[in-house]
């Protein structure tokens, strides 16, 4: 959260393509996150959407490697080497329900 802003009540994260999360509604395994209580974790619109109990001013989302799926593309551009980093779309909604997308790259894959 933003110095004396609002604080975070909601985290939208976006995979590139050739990326998908795994399971269905609610049924989603391997996310955790620290420093916040959960509400709900669910998948809408192939977007990981984790509210919390209680607006928090800090909380880290952990993406296991089980709540994710690659396509057979990408997997093979990895083992040719051509994949250098990937993008990543992060959407936190504060208790003011103002929305701010924050945009990352992936780099140093470990492949």
């Amino acid at each position: 959260a933003a110095r004396r802003g609002a604080k975070l009540a909601a985290v939208t994260v976006e995979l590139p393509a050739g990326l998908r999360f795994v399971g269905h509604g609610r049924r989603v395994s391997g996310v955790a996150v620290s420093g916040a209580r959960i509400r709900s974790v669910s998948i809408s619109h192939g977007h990981l959407v984790i509210t919390v109990r209680r607006a928090v001013s800090v909380m880290e989302v952990t993406v296991k490697r089980t709540a994710l799926a690659e396509t057979a593309a990408l997997r093979a551009k990895a083992r040719a080497g051509r994949l250098t980093s990937l993008p990543l779309a992060v959407v936190v909604s504060d208790a003011k329900a103002r929305r701010t997308m924050i945009r990352v790259q992936i780099k140093n894959l470990g492949l």
